[in-house]
């Protein structure tokens, strides 16, 4: 690679991708436009052959494509994709060219929102013991019993875990589908806490955003939970755009 012909690759775009408005990517690189025969290509002079994922790339990369992502539809590449050459990376996209023309098909009009819903605990566990006698009579004999077996112990502790999760699966299938009306599709995250009852990515269409955020209001209200709701931001949970014939997109 030689530093002048090297680019980094953000997104993918429309054919008729308007022309840059001064905006500035990694490296305050002013950002180019590479024209392939249905999509178009958005980079910047790349000053690097990697870029390690650090605050100021991850940052920089992440706020090009939120102040681009308003003029229309755009599949974001891998953070850290570098090319050889802007040449080199339309010809490893070209071959995609059907793949790319679905997807802003599919995404045109859409946006991303990530949702985290947190709630007590303590209120879950209630509800547990409430719902489950067997379980909650378990609970009360074992907390009257003086030196109850270590083993006794932990396999209610067992009892009481496998509850708590059946309930969160069965409440956040119950959120999703008060959601569903509102939102095209979901990618579903590990819980960062057991306070976290869900925790998604929201694919949203333009103009949706006021009904989802009165159904997460109201589930919010009559749930006592606390409700999270990020975005837009660029379509990071539904595209993992790279340039395999490189292979140089990071992880």
């Amino acid at each position: 690679m030689t530093e002048q012909t090297r680019c980094y690759c953000y997104a993918v775009g429309r054919a008729d991708w308007p022309e840059p408005d001064g905006a500035i990517g990694i490296d305050n690189a002013p950002i180019r436009l590479c024209r392939g025969e249905r999509f178009t290509l958005i980079v910047s002079a790349a000053g690097s052959e990697t870029y390690p994922p650090k605050r100021r790339y991850l940052k920089a990369h992440t706020a090009l494509l939120e102040h681009l992502g308003v003029s229309g539809t755009l599949l974001p590449m891998r953070f850290g994709t570098v090319a050889t050459s802007e040449a080199e990376a339309i010809n490893a996209l070209e071959p995609q060219i059907r793949a790319l023309s679905e997807m802003l098909d599919r995404f045109d009009g859409k946006q991303e929102f990530g949702l985290r819903v947190e709630v007590d605990e303590q209120s879950l566990l209630k509800r547990v013991l409430a719902d489950d006698p067997a379980l909650r009579a378990a609970a009360t004999h074992q907390r009257n019993t003086a030196g109850a077996p270590q083993t006794a112990q932990i396999a209610l502790g067992q009892r009481v875990s496998d509850a708590l999760e059946r309930l969160r699966r069965a409440e956040q299938k119950a959120l999703l589908t008060l959601l569903s009306p509102h939102i095209e599709d979901h990618v579903l995250r590990a819980p960062e806490h057991p306070s976290m009852l869900l925790k998604a990515d929201l694919l949203v269409a333009k103009g949706r955003e006021d009904g989802l955020v009165s159904a997460l209001e109201r589930y919010g209200a009559s749930e006592n939970a606390r409700m999270h709701l990020v975005g837009p931001a660029p379509l990071y949970s539904f595209v993992d755009l790279r340039l395999p014939a490189i292979g140089a997109a990071a992880a």
